[in-house]
């Protein structure tokens, strides 16, 4: 909780949170919060429930009505503005996943109840190694930046289903546009007409933020790209083992 001076002092006693807490997503009503545990050796991401109570605590709960099924190497995750579906990101290495992962780079789309409770429904293609997703708030528009390729790929949406609407197969490629050196974040504006990627780069290119324009076809148009300052060695986010290796294939 916050302190009238602006301190923040414990609400309650921790709740469980999986080994390596990664993300944390509101619901768009704040009735629920959803947390993905960071991947562990055999490249499983567990994702866990919580309901919100009016005070701002924490009771921890089941994310589906039953056993959802793993997110393979999953880092990324949004909600569509409407509450009804949740993206998340996806992906494996062959070298290093088990037998049962998902054969490619992956959007898993999830449909969520009026309980919270998310069910995966369906999964579209994306470029190599998926590493966050993003989406307008007209619900229009998803965006998802890919660690392999360097780029930043758009899905149309449904505004008031959430449904992905384009590309049309689900096994066809989306449109993408470049940005930095290994993007690992994608932001959308508020307004809905602007985004940013935050690129890692490495030990021989800076990181880096790439602006862009979101035209109203949410096609993205680059503004700018802008170093973040430091040395890139030294100021750059440690990805897992298995990313480096499949990015620099």
């Amino acid at each position: 909780m916050l302190t009238p001076q602006g301190e923040l002092q414990p609400l309650q006693d921790p709740v469980e949170a999986g080994e390596l807490p990664l993300r944390m997503l509101l619901s768009p009503d704040q009735r629920f919060l959803y947390l993905l545990d960071n991947p562990g050796p055999n490249l499983a991401s567990a994702l866990f429930a919580y309901t919100i109570s009016q005070d701002g605590s924490l009771s921890k709960r089941s994310a589906g009505k039953s056993d959802l099924p793993p997110l393979f190497s999953s880092f990324g995750m949004a909600f569509h503005p409407t509450g009804k579906k949740m993206y998340f990101t996806e992906f494996h290495t062959a070298e290093s996943s088990p037998s049962n992962a998902p054969p490619n780079s992956l959007v898993s789309v999830y449909g969520v109840d009026a309980e919270g409770f998310v069910s995966p429904e369906t999964t579209r293609k994306s470029d190599a190694f998926p590493s966050a997703v993003a989406v307008t708030p007209d619900g229009q528009h998803v965006y998802v930046t890919t660690i392999g390729t360097g780029q930043v790929c758009r899905y149309d949406a449904d505004a008031t289903t959430g449904e992905v609407t384009s590309p049309n197969n689900p096994n066809d490629s989306p449109p993408c546009v470049p940005t930095g050196l290994l993007p690992l974040a994608v932001q959308v504006g508020p307004s809905g007409a602007y985004a940013w990627v935050a690129n890692n780069g490495d030990d021989s290119q800076p990181g880096s933020v790439t602006a862009f324009t979101i035209l109203p076809s949410g096609v993205l148009s680059q503004i700018a790209e802008v170093e973040t300052g430091g040395d890139a060695s030294g100021h750059r986010v440690q990805l897992p083992r298995h990313v480096w290796r499949g990015a620099g294939s």
